[in-house]
């Protein structure tokens, strides 16, 4: 994996195993036994640079800076904070953001996230279909509306 030969490289806080015999294993192993605080630091030293944040710009970038972008998921994507942050980073963009995914019943607290959310509650794509996640008028509630519908 190149991106993490890069950053351990970069960053010295661990070893590249140049083959995977056992012995480099063990040898690579010992290396890091023999200075394992210095190693801690250095791995503290990239926590604190290696944030969400300090590379939400170069994600950015890799993704070819889109206007626009639609995540498809299995499970519930209101339920997982990797794909709501990916969500706010993009918006922070000016990025559009729309959410497709299946869930027996949604996170209505996830609403507040300026994209837009769509589900269906059948994992083989039969029935009413995508169903796009409409706030209601009070507060807790949600709206649903059928998306062949608008």
């Amino acid at each position: 994996m190149p991106d993490v030969v890069e950053l351990v490289e970069q960053h010295g806080f661990g070893r590249i195993v140049p083959d995977t015999s056992a012995e480099q294993w063990v040898r690579q192993i010992e290396l890091v036994a023999g200075s394992l605080g210095e190693y801690r630091e250095r791995a503290l030293a990239a926590r604190r640079l290696l944030t969400w944040e300090s590379q939400e710009e170069a994600l950015y970038d890799y993704l070819g800076r889109p206007t626009s972008v639609t995540m498809i998921g299995f499970r519930d994507l209101t339920q997982y904070q990797r794909y709501l942050r990916l969500l706010r980073t993009l918006r922070k963009f000016g990025c559009t953001v729309k959410l497709a995914f299946f869930s027996l019943s949604p996170d209505r607290n996830a609403l507040k996230e300026d994209a837009s959310f769509y589900y269906t509650d059948n994992r083989y794509g039969v029935g009413k279909g995508l169903v796009h996640l409409v706030p209601a008028q009070e507060p807790g509630e949600v709206g649903v509306s059928s998306v062949a519908n608008q």
